[in-house]
């Protein structure tokens, strides 16, 4: 939200230096500007009252806003109390502890401030357990972390378990034509074709030069397990495992139920370029 602007954002020793230099301007005979001058403690008590009007001119934004929130038929919160989370732990050999319903709990006075006193809202059984095991399941691995819970230190509960992002990139260094005035067609040939389109299994990028930007599908009509794009603004050479050229890539996001799902046999690709197309570099004729 937009906060409310100060309409006059003057202060008090702002208003005393504007008074004193407009002095010379209205009484040219008044020469003595020291703090002990009555006329200067004047000056200081008319400040003091303009800025306290300052301050509830500065008020009307916040009045106004209230009162379109009341025509609009919103109400403000009623007061509520301080509400926070505690903890209990039991003493001794005791199996289990029940804290009633308003058990007054304070917290500790430090200089000036002074203690706060809670109440619980409901009944708490408070039970004398330990965790004797802790383990973490990624997929059918599982990691036995119970050393790891026994100290003080914080810890990854899914350590060595991590999902691996899977990547297919295609380059061409005919792609520096792939511009806003052109349509790329990428089509998958699989071996076991299945319901879902392959290609849009994926999130397809391209290099802008800084960072992998996403690709606009473009909306034509395509067979299976094809695609297109609408070209982008611009497109740079990047590296990709060492090889340097235009590349697109397509990050898996849906996962899989099958390795059929993933196979491919061929890639190709088909680009488009429309409006004026592409000037030709060399022309030879026989006469």
């Amino acid at each position: 939200m937009i906060p409310s602007p100060n309409l006059d954002d003057r202060t008090y020793e702002d208003i005393v230096e504007e008074a004193i230099r407009l002095i010379p301007q209205y009484c040219p005979e008044w020469t003595n500007f020291n703090r002990s001058d009555p006329g200067i403690t004047l000056v200081q008590l008319f400040a003091w009252m303009t800025e306290m009007i300052i301050y509830r001119l500065n008020k009307v934004p916040d009045r106004n806003y209230l009162a379109f929130l009341n025509l609009m038929g919103i109400r403000r919160q009623p007061p509520q109390s301080a509400r926070t989370v505690l903890s209990f732990e039991v003493s001794g050999s005791s199996e289990s502890v029940v804290v009633p319903s308003g058990t007054a709990v304070a917290t500790t006075p430090t200089g000036d401030r002074k203690a706060v006193t809670f109440e619980t809202e409901s009944d708490l059984l408070v039970i004398n357990n330990e965790i004797l095991r802790c383990v973490s399941q990624y997929h059918e691995q599982f990691t036995d972390l119970t050393e790891q819970i026994r100290g003080d230190a914080s810890f990854d509960i899914f350590e060595g378990n991590r999902t691996v992002e899977r990547y297919i990139y295609l380059g061409d260094e005919r792609l520096e034509n792939f511009t806003e005035a052109a349509i790329l067609t990428l089509r998958f040939d699989r071996p076991h074709p299945t319901e879902r389109s392959f290609p849009k299994m994926l999130e397809w990028e391209y290099w802008s030069g800084d960072r992998w930007r996403d690709l606009q599908e473009a909306t034509v009509e395509t067979e299976e397990d094809t695609i297109a794009f609408y070209g982008p603004q611009q497109m740079e050479k990047t590296s990709v495992n060492e090889a340097e050229g235009y590349w697109i890539r397509g990050r898996l996001v849906e996962v899989p139920d099958s390795t059929e799902e993933t196979t491919v046999d061929t890639v190709s690709a088909q680009l488009e370029v429309k409006g004026e197309g592409v000037s030709p570099g060399l022309a030879y004729y026989n006469p």
